[in-house]
């Protein structure tokens, strides 16, 4: 008997370690989302600041605008987000 409490203990121990560690991987990941969103969206302002709004709309409708962007940030997330930006910068590059 006190074999299966500790194993159930260990075992107990080992699925709280796991958990904990898919959160953190998601915490992480959600934070490299928001970042790669972020700078895709820095960049298109930088762009329509220094060379135009005209300069500007022709380049975020080369990739995908700013509205676009949030759209999908506010209805799926910022993962979600961030892959319709990778996909798209991508397919523009090939």
């Amino acid at each position: 008997m006190p074999f299966r409490a500790i194993f159930l203990a260990t075992l107990s121990l080992h699925c709280l370690a796991v958990r904990g560690e898919e959160a953190k991987s998601q915490t992480v990941a959600s934070a490299r989302c928001e970042k790669e969103v972020r700078e895709y969206l820095d960049v298109l302002q930088f762009i329509r600041s220094t060379a135009g709004s005209d300069i500007g709309n022709r380049v975020a409708a080369g990739y995908v605008d700013e509205k676009s962007v949030r759209e999908v940030q506010d209805r799926e997330g910022k993962c979600a987000a961030a892959q319709l930006v990778r996909a798209r910068t991508t397919s523009r590059r090939n």
